[in-house]
């Protein structure tokens, strides 16, 4: 997605420095990976065959010459968008598909859970990479945790940690799950606790606030980020110089005496591209802000 990303801004700024705007169709042209993923994948219980069997379903996708399903570690073929897996008691599963096609394949669809044992209670926790450190759950009973593990693998100590009947899972462990729900199980002195971890897609350095801001004559014009950790490595615009803008937080300024000089080169102008590069501790994002005029 960030490939693709790139290329829309390329395809963008060429066309702005140009003069010309591209339609609709081009960048409707552009395929996405992500419009070819298997969509609704789900679990429930069948009554065709024998008992702690369940059926696993998910949308066809048009073109696709098979399904990669992937339930923990094994990987299984599927012609069609269904399969019913045999499941033993006791256990966690975690599901996800993908399509294939004659010249490639799709991304793997977000993770979809299924467990097998009786639980006490059931506490929900959200995760963003990026943007979180950790989750802190506390179960809804005054009952001591033992240990915490998923299925029978008890999970590492820096995994978690626990105070009472809080436990927090710590980012290394968080990190390594896909996009999805993912269970934890919680064994206490009262029974076990099934936590339900949903771990969302990564939010990365963004414009925070508008990225089309209308210049006031007189006044810089701002530009408010969320930088999540990283900085404003790279500003870029015709004629700019590193005396035309300052960054000051998380904003970024363009200088009125910038714009009233682009102004009185180009009385025409309608419109500035300002580019942004921003490095962060997961990679580099790069972006375009914009500037009206007035006419």
């Amino acid at each position: 997605m960030k490939t693709l990303w790139l290329f829309l801004v390329s395809v963008l700024l060429s066309a702005c420095m140009s003069d010309t705007i591209p339609g609709d169709e081009t960048l409707d042209d552009v395929p996405s990976s992500d419009d070819l993923i298997p969509l609704n994948l789900a679990v429930s219980a069948t009554l065709d065959h024998g008992d702690g069997d369940i059926l696993i379903t998910w949308d066809t996708v048009d073109g696709a010459l098979y399904y990669v399903l992937s339930i923990c570690i094994s990987e299984f073929v599927v012609t069609a968008n269904h399969h019913v897996l045999a499941t033993k008691p006791d256990h966690i599963y975690a599901l996800r598909v993908k399509a294939v096609f004659e010249d490639g394949e799709s991304k793997y669809s977000a993770v979809v859970s299924h467990h097998t044992f009786d639980v006490m209670d059931v506490v929900h926790g959200t995760f963003t990479r990026f943007s979180q450190e950790s989750v802190t759950l506390t179960i809804p009973v005054d009952a001591i945790i033992i240990d915490v593990h998923t299925t029978h693998v008890i999970l590492s100590v820096q995994a978690y940690t626990v105070h009472g009947n809080t436990i927090t899972l710590n980012k290394p462990f968080l990190d390594q799950l896909a996009t999805g729900i993912h269970y934890v199980i919680a064994s206490t002195c009262c029974g076990h606790f099934l936590i339900e971890i949903e771990i969302l897609p990564p939010v990365v350095p963004h414009v925070h606030g508008n990225t089309v801001m209308h210049y006031q004559p007189g006044k810089d014009v701002p530009f408010v980020f969320n930088l999540m950790g990283g900085a404003i490595t790279y500003v870029s615009a015709n004629d700019l110089t590193v005396d035309d803008y300052r960054i000051d937080n998380e904003t970024l300024f363009i200088r009125f005496s910038y714009i009233d000089a682009r102004m009185d080169q180009d009385p025409g102008l309608t419109l500035i591209l300002i580019t942004y590069q921003i490095t962060y501790p997961e990679g580099v994002i790069v972006g375009m802000v914009f500037i009206n005029l007035p006419s």
